[in-house]
């Protein structure tokens, strides 16, 4: 199903925004749904669309989502009403859209959040473009959908009164073609299949987006919105956990395009292969997230503190949602110089935390208090997560068994797959759970016990099928790896939770070799190449013999390191950023003069890389130069410094000057660079600080996890040469808030 520019991409995930001024005595509403849990009003009906699965994230979603909004951009608590599950019937929502409605004032600005199943409904009299003669919709807990076109219709005369509208839908509509899996679990997607009693409805509202609203998809139409986990192991929607990274360390006045590119490619990072879509004229996407003036927005985070204890604690309205962290330290808002200082020391969900004073009198903080960030700290979280079935198998048992099965490869009715990144297969034969399983389509697993047959396994195969042996590391390949819990490298994390797991390690049986590599779950080259920032795969290591293992463990090993090292600067977020420096990173296109910070770029095409100054933000400006340092990551993860040259240190880095026109552009150093192999996405990233980093050992490198050589010595010094670490977090000091993280992704293919 494809379609352009209509209103029913919201219904997928979509921020929409009428195009409106803010008006002086506006109102912030918000109205928050989250449903994890549906009960049908009419089983007969439901029973008819093929069943459904309840959702574990919709609810964290919608908890997160109001807590930012609260923190980061003013929403009073009385002014959100949120609606979980059971109580998010139809007619509920009907009412409360109503009341939106009825209150509304020219200039208010009202946010609509919704996360949970979306579907479709049959409309014989449907005039949309696509001619499928469906209208999308989202999926109520009494399972009796909202279509599309009712949507328009509400959302129409909101705008009609004048209000400023914001719209959040994690939800999706469409169906996908079953793919192999190469974990034995399989992320829910928020997907109930489309009801076919026909709605008869040959309405054709105007669309949102005509008039003044952007609309940001969550996938493609014909992609599924997936459910995935934060870093603390919750459920949430994919596309959620990269907006939540992407809002709390954002600036409250960045531009909703700006916003959307960050999401974009934090989740590239994580490897949804979800592809975001953002729709709106270029006035609506250069406007704030509610449609503020970017030029006179204030950017700081403000928590606010809910009580004090006799203990000497004080709790707080605030956690990781808003970017807070242990050891982060907060002064008191309002004074010149507050001698009030926090600092974080326990933070225990989304909304709330605990900290103790640093300086001044606690009988000076009162319930209502705002605080906000001046030392920032990042979380103490793995640089990667790898999964493996754990096994009793040695190796000689695991060459046994795959000498036995390999004979399937000779079976004409199906086809034998050796590389899963290379070629998705719909049939996995792996061992978990103690016994080895057939992992078919759909989801569909067949216990084929603890020494398979190759004839009966064949006869649970389809005729057509890709079928892939997948190997589980022998016990001694297991004991040669040298990361996770009790070794030096504790920040690769080895989880029980398959779907945790950026990287699984799998074996395969080529040319009577058992090989072995880490790969990326349920994810191809293709994949990669054009919706992934992590490689793929490792190279496949090949078990010589028996005597060979230990080597090969410890290469795997190394591979791992290098992964987390890459991983965790595609996943490190910085301090909440105020806003106060209006350049952005880009690189300009020789021959056209673009600027460039999404898309796709071609071989053989020169760019240089540019600071682009916004000058609607430069009222807010503060005067102060930043040192600049950029780097990018290739497809293969090589880390390369780009901005200054390394012989060169702290010198000309630190921008604007007053030699630079900085209403226009700012160009880092002189040289130019060509787009070539190898092609896939590269990510660059910008650093912006106060303070000078001495150490570019960071911006340089293989991957390798082990530094040598000196630090700068400094805090901020330390945390960048950090990242990556075989210690489990980035950095035991907190650092000043002064610095600002800006990264984007770009495509590169070869000319044809």
């Amino acid at each position: 199903m494809t379609r352009s520019k209509t209103f029913s991409a919201i219904i997928v995930l979509a921020l929409c925004f009428a195009g409106l001024q803010v008006a002086t005595a506006q109102t912030k509403t918000a109205l928050i749904i989250g449903i994890d849990m549906y009960k049908p009003a009419d089983p007969q009906l439901a029973s008819t669309r093929g069943g459904w699965t309840n959702l574990d994230g919709c609810v964290n979603d919608a908890e997160a989502i109001k807590e930012i909004i609260k923190g980061r951009f003013g929403f009073e608590e009385k002014n959100i009403t949120t609606v979980y599950n059971q109580d998010a019937k139809r007619e509920r929502l009907i009412a409360e859209f109503q009341k939106l409605i009825d209150n509304a004032k020219k200039g208010d600005i009202i946010f609509i959040y919704y996360a949970g199943h979306g579907s479709q409904v049959y409309n014989s009299l449907s005039t949309e473009a696509s001619g499928d003669k469906y209208d999308e919709t989202i999926v109520p807990a009494d399972m009796i959908d909202i279509r599309d076109k009712e949507f328009a219709a509400i959302f129409n005369k909101l705008i009609d009164k004048g209000a400023i509208l914001t719209l959040i839908f994690d939800s999706c509509h469409s169906g996908s073609i079953a793919r192999g899996n190469s974990v034995p679990d399989v992320a829910k997607t928020r997907h109930i299949n489309g009801s076919e009693v026909d709605a008869k409805d040959a309405s054709s509202p105007q669309l949102p987006e005509d008039r003044g609203a952007l609309v940001l998809s969550a996938a493609q139409p014909e992609q599924l919105a997936k459910e995935a986990k934060d870093d603390n192991g919750n459920p949430h929607g994919a596309f959620t956990v990269a907006l939540i990274k992407a809002l709390s360390s954002s600036s409250v006045n960045e531009a909703a395009e700006v916003i959307f590119l960050r999401i974009k490619a934090i989740m590239q990072a994580n490897g949804n292969t979800q592809e975001p879509v953002i729709g709106g004229n270029q006035q609506r996407r250069s406007q704030g997230l509610f449609g503020e003036d970017l030029s006179v927005t204030k950017g700081k985070t403000m928590v606010a503190v809910m009580k004090t204890n006799s203990d000497g604690t004080i709790e707080l309205q605030g956690g990781w949602a808003v970017g807070l962290n242990e050891k982060c330290e907060l002064k008191k808002s309002g004074a010149n110089n507050p001698m009030e200082k926090i600092v974080i020391t326990e933070v225990s969900g989304l909304s709330k935390s605990k900290a103790k004073m640093v300086s001044g009198d606690i009988s000076n903080i009162k319930a209502g208090d705002l605080f906000e960030v001046v030392v920032w700290s990042s979380p103490s979280t793995p640089n990667l997560q790898v999964w493996f079935p754990s096994s009793a198998f040695t190796y000689a048992d695991i060459l046994k068994t795959a000498q036995k099965l390999s004979a399937l490869a000779n079976n004409k009715d199906f086809t034998w797959i050796t590389d899963p990144t290379e070629q998705a297969p719909t049939y996995i034969i792996q061992y978990f759970n103690n016994s080895w399983k057939l992992c078919g389509p759909n989801g569909k697993i067949d216990e084929i016990g603890k020494d398979p047959n190759p004839e009966s396994v064949s006869k649970k195969i389809a005729k057509g099928g890709l079928v892939y042996l997948q190997l589980p590391p022998s016990q001694e390949l297991i004991k040669s790896l040298q990361i996770g819990a009790g070794t030096s490298n504790t920040a690769i994390e080895i989880t029980q939770d398959a779907l945790a797991a950026n990287y699984i390690l799998v074996g395969r049986y080529v040319d009577n070799v058992v090989k072995y590599a880490w790969i990326r779950p349920n994810l191809t080259v293709k994949d990669t190449a054009f919706q992934s920032t992590l490689p793929v795969k490792t190279d496949w290591l090949a078990v010589k013999d028996a005597a060979s293992i230990s080597e090969i463990g410890n290469q795997l090993s190394l591979f791992a390191l290098r992964l987390g090292k890459i991983n965790a600067w595609l996943n490190l977020s910085g301090p909440p950023n105020d806003g106060s420096f209006p350049f952005s990173l880009a690189l300009k296109n020789m021959a056209t003069n673009a600027y460039i910070t999404d898309g796709t770029v071609i071989g053989g095409e020169q760019f240089k890389m540019v600071l682009v100054t916004n000058k609607e933000k430069l009222k807010m400006w503060d005067g102060k130069s930043r040192y600049i340092y950029v780097f990018a990551i290739d497809v293969d993860g090589k880390t390369q410094q780009i901005f200054p040259e390394q012989n060169t240190g702290n010198e000309g880095n630190k921008l604007p000057t007053k030699v630079y026109d900085y209403e226009s552009e700012i160009p880092l150093g002189n040289i130019n660079f060509t787009i070539g192999k190898p092609y896939g996405i590269d990510s660059y990233f910008m650093i912006a600080t106060d303070d000078p980093i001495n150490n570019f050992q960071a911006f340089n490198c293989e991957g390798v996890v082990t530094r040598e050589g000196t630090r700068g010595g400094g805090a901020l010094d330390n945390l960048i040469n950090d990242v990556g670490t075989g210690a489990r977090g980035i950095t035991p000091n907190a650092t000043p808030a002064t610095w600002t993280l800006q990264k984007f992704s770009l495509k590169s293919k070869e000319k044809k």
